[in-house]
């Protein structure tokens, strides 16, 4: 199982244990399989959100220019609008502002190049195998049924969950 999986996985699991009515051993299985889980997806995670040398500088100034170049409301306040990325400055004079971002990346290029570095590398990582990972296996009766002896978890959810399934998988009965 790769890491990439192993968090998509993980996240599953996250929503299946947060849902109402299910069985006892089952819920219990979730939380086991989870709790293995955990130290490799915290672990990612602290990975993902650790900044590099400059990083917090480029991003202060960055943050900096496009306020200070973004138009004003009445109040002084910059003005922004919901774009492909979230929230966007609305910016008037977009060659001053390429000039100005293009400044701030030359000043910070080894900040960048760092940053790009770490996202390249965390992408591999996610693509490795997990290392060290002893999963926890429940039976295939801990899957909830609803009264016509079909699963109630749907096709997408029992994906992830087939290679935590010991005993024979032709056993897990039919969505519903």
């Amino acid at each position: 199982m790769k890491n990439s999986e192993l968090i998509e996985t993980y996240t599953v699991l996250s929503q299946l244990e947060s849902a109402k009515d299910l069985p006892f051993k089952f819920t219990y299985a979730l939380a086991r399989l989870r709790d293995r889980m955990e130290r490799v997806v915290v672990f990612l995670e602290k990975l993902r959100v650790t900044t590099v040398p400059g990083q917090i500088e480029y991003f202060a100034e960055r943050t900096k220019t496009l306020i200070a170049l973004a138009e004003k409301d009445q109040d002084g306040n910059p003005v922004t609008k919901v774009g492909p990325n979230g929230n966007e400055y609305v910016v008037e004079d977009r060659v001053q502002l390429q000039e100005a971002l293009a400044e701030l990346a030359e000043k910070h290029a080894k900040a960048i190049d760092a940053m790009k570095e770490k996202e390249h590398n965390f992408a591999e990582l996610l693509e490795e195998e997990v290392e060290d990972f002893v999963p926890y296996c429940f039976d295939v009766a801990y899957l909830p049924v609803d009264t016509k002896g079909n699963t109630v978890l749907t096709a997408e959810q029992l994906r992830y969950l087939i290679p935590f399934i010991a005993g024979d998988i032709d056993a897990i009965p039919d969505p519903a």
